[in-house]
């Protein structure tokens, strides 16, 4: 069988079976409301992706945090790796009790 045709059939049938479930068409609201959430949710995006938001953005305090970072990590971060395989600044012992 193709799939077109079973698919055609798998739907017919959960429709069938299914029957006294089914919205009816004489509640436009149920139909309404479930195509506004079709397009709201899968096209439009919903409303919190669509809010503007402002940040304070300077150039200029990216440069010292750089600099204070190569400082205390290295250039690439490896004494930050040195100092997390050494185990230093962990708060709690990394015992795991089975």
């Amino acid at each position: 069988m193709d799939f077109p045709r079973s698919l055609t059939i798998s739907i017919f049938l959960v429709l069938l079976l299914n029957a006294d479930r089914i919205v009816s068409v004489a509640e436009g609201i149920s139909i309404f409301s479930f195509i506004h959430d079709l397009i709201q949710y899968n096209v439009a995006g919903i409303p919190l992706i669509h809010e503007q938001t402002q940040w304070h953005f300077d150039p200029e305090d990216g440069k010292q945090r750089r600099i204070r970072y190569e400082k205390e990590n290295g250039r690439h971060g490896e004494i930050a790796i040195a100092k997390i395989g050494m185990g230093v600044g962990i708060q709690e012992p990394l015992i795991r009790s089975a």
